[in-house]
């Protein structure tokens, strides 16, 4: 949602309901549903590409506590970047990803034993940087485009899958930067084509797509005052591709690479007599 919304939580036939705890604070258990229980009603604003999630009147929100366990948490405010109060709505499902027990992980809001609890659900496709071909996991064709305030925005959506590319959490706790992947398309996952700068720019969140380790591509704060080599990337045809660049004088050159979340395995070569290479009818040509 793009939007302030009002939902329920719902798991058999019954709803998550906020208690008051003995210390002052909240508990959110289940009870039977009851459409007039003010305490059943959850309010999701959007934060930083996702949902705060408030309980009910409390002024308390749900806290992922680092992946560890669901928690009714005094509301932090957006420009505090907590990580650990963003949450999607995914398949009917209240979702929170982010780095937790060694690892990128993902976890949905479920009824255990009566209270509310995570459950480890799969993480959306992430995203690696390989070399560009004409392949699934590499389609990428702008969607549901439009313009306000004379610049473009758009969705980057997979025609194979049909998912669309997403901003995903911080890659660690305080972290500057997130991790990119695929997931279900929303006007909350908007991309812009930075003028003169090659750069490309996640509308809401303000952040730039990232070749990070040249491997797996992040989003990261805008180079200012343009991209330097790693931020220079482009939607062109149906891709989003890292432009080519060179460093060290002409010594270092990088060629084009483009999004895949779904990269094939790497084919090994090794060195070998150039006779048996000649006999073997091995060719190369230069890129």
């Amino acid at each position: 949602p793009t939007a302030a919304a009002e939902f329920a939580l719902r798991a058999g036939t019954g709803c998550a309901t906020a208690t008051p705890a003995g210390d002052g604070g909240w508990l959110v258990g289940f009870e039977q549903c009851d459409p007039g229980n003010p305490r059943q009603r959850f309010r999701g604003t959007p934060m930083l590409g996702g949902l705060q999630v408030q309980i009910a009147d409390t002024g308390a929100c749900f806290d992922a506590a680092g992946g560890d366990r669901i928690l009714a948490y005094p509301c932090y405010k957006e420009s505090v970047g907590n990580s650990n109060q963003v949450w999607h709505l995914r398949g009917g499902q209240l979702v929170w990803e982010g780095v937790a027990k060694g690892g990128y992980k993902a976890f949905c809001a479920d009824q255990v034993d009566m209270s509310l609890a995570f459950r480890e659900v799969p993480v959306p496709m992430q995203a690696q940087l390989r070399t560009c071909a004409s392949k699934v996991g590499q389609r990428l064709e702008r969607d549901a485009a439009s313009t306000s305030w004379g610049r473009q925005s758009f969705r980057l959506r997979d025609p194979d899958t049909g998912k669309c590319l997403v901003a995903l959490g911080v890659t660690a706790p305080g972290a500057m930067e997130r991790s990119l992947g695929f997931g279900e398309c929303s006007d909350a996952h908007r991309w812009a084509e930075l003028e003169g700068k090659d750069q490309v720019q996640h509308v809401g969140l303000k952040v730039c797509v990232d070749a990070g380790d040249e491997v797996t591509p992040i989003l990261y704060p805008c180079h200012l005052p343009k991209a330097q080599r790693k931020q220079r990337f482009q939607v062109f045809g149906q891709a989003l591709r890292m432009r080519s660049g060179w460093e060290d004088n002409g010594r270092k050159r990088y060629f084009e690479k483009c999004l895949d979340h779904s990269p094939e395995k790497l084919a090994e070569v090794a060195l070998e007599s150039c006779d048996l290479a000649r006999l073997r009818g091995v060719r190369w040509s230069k890129v």
